[in-house]
């Protein structure tokens, strides 16, 4: 029984009576509790979201390192046919020739 008029009707209906406004306030005792939660919870999420931040600038940080080091090494086997000059060492972080 697939009748359009009576989904339609049924939709109609839905969609008006969502758009009642609620009582959204808060009385002191909701306020209090609300904001006695957020601050016991917010220590540990700004220092989880700092972890997560330092993760990713790490990651971001070392993708750049590699893709600046591509590039030049691009340009110095353009200028002379070879990569053999510049050997980078990831571990100490600096410019090594073997």
């Amino acid at each position: 029984m697939n009748n359009p008029g009576l989904i339609f009707s049924i939709l109609l209906f839905l969609i008006l009576s969502a758009c009642t406004s609620a009582d959204d306030t808060l009385n002191a005792t909701e306020r209090y509790m609300a904001d006695t939660l957020y601050n016991a919870r917010l220590a540990t999420y700004k220092a989880e979201a700092d972890s997560l931040c330092r993760i990713w600038q790490d990651s971001i940080f070392d993708a750049s390192v590699d893709s600046i080091l591509n590039e030049r090494l691009d340009e110095i086997e353009l200028l002379t046919g070879s990569r053999e000059l510049l050997h980078y060492s990831k571990k100490s972080g600096e410019n090594a020739e073997e």
